[in-house]
């Protein structure tokens, strides 16, 4: 009888939990352990339930010295190329998912795993994102400070490419974190939503237009630029510092997060850094590119306080 009623209790235990997870799903609330610490990956790079991806730009990069058991994610493999003839089209969007699953599976990712991420601090946060935005099950994290840190700390570093062993993904694409122009001129005077643009503040005013169609950004949208958000080694600030920087530039607590900037790519940060502190983010993908070149949609160059 005693073993019947623990039983129970083990099942009716387990159904809170999940009931629990339900509930805590979509709340915008950051995940656990979204930042890892250079100590924290070192004590637990022998785990087998840990799969580290060094994103880069060129191979040559992660040949030159990596984290041991470190898989590499060339850049060019999570963004589309520039599209032909030039101006044509939108470029770095999200390449279609059955790439991307093709691409992360060949690199041992699975559903049950927990995924560390580290590269530069843009490609960190968009490999962060796309990830995401696929539907990926199990854990994520970005290396506070990435490889740069690893090595001011005299940290292993390993040039041998690891055996790897395929993983399985089951993918869905996420329409709740990427949003498009139509979506944006839909709730751009909510006010429970908060446009960001994460780009340099000379570009948010106008005063460069950085190759787009027009200069300037979306009516309504205040500035965090990326830059802001990261000290020396790239590591991100403390979330108080990040608290305030968002609450400087006019985010309130609570609000919905959309970010954009040039192509997408370092709204990625912004986006990271907004998850961090538990907001409901967005990207919108297409950015200023996308924007600037429809003419229904509105352009301001009025500047907002500086963040400091």
């Amino acid at each position: 009888m005693m073993r019947s009623m623990q039983g129970l209790l083990s099942i009716v235990l387990a159904l809170l939990f999940v009931s629990v997870q339900i509930l805590h799903a979509g709340d915008g609330k950051a995940p656990e352990q979204m930042l890892v610490t250079t100590d924290w990956l070192h004590k637990h790079l022998s785990d087998p339930s840990i799969v580290i991806l060094h994103v880069a730009f060129a191979k040559s990069e992660y040949l030159a010295g990596h984290i041991p058991g470190a898989r590499l994610i060339p850049w060019q493999s999570i963004v589309t190329p520039p599209p032909q003839p030039p101006g044509s089209g939108l470029t770095s969007e999200v390449p279609p998912i059955a790439q991307l699953d093709s691409l992360f599976e060949s690199a041992g990712v699975s559903d049950n795993l927990h995924v560390v991420i580290y590269g530069s601090v843009v490609s960190a946060a968009r490999l962060f994102w796309t990830l995401e935005q696929i539907g990926f099950a199990g854990k994520l994290s970005v290396l506070d400070g990435g490889l740069d840190a690893w090595r001011e700390e005299k940290r292993p570093l390993s040039t041998d490419i690891p055996e790897i062993r395929r993983g399985s993904l089951t993918t869905h694409l996420r329409s709740d974190i990427v949003v498009d122009a139509d979506w944006i001129m839909n709730f751009m005077n909510s006010s429970s939503k908060r446009i960001v643009d994460a780009r340099l503040p000379h570009f948010y005013a106008g005063a460069d237009s950085g190759g787009m169609a027009r200069a300037g950004h979306i009516t309504g949208a205040v500035n965090i630029p990326y830059t802001s958000l990261n000290k020396e080694l790239s590591k991100y600030r403390d979330l108080k510092t990040l608290k305030r920087l968002f609450q400087d530039a006019g985010v309130i607590e609570g609000e919905q997060v959309i970010v954009y900037c040039h192509v997408g790519q370092t709204a990625s940060v912004v986006y990271f850094a907004a998850r961090l502190l538990g907001h409901d983010a967005r990207i919108y993908d297409g950015s200023f590119q996308d924007w600037a070149k429809r003419s229904e949609c509105p352009v301001d160059t009025m500047m907002t306080p500086d963040v400091k």
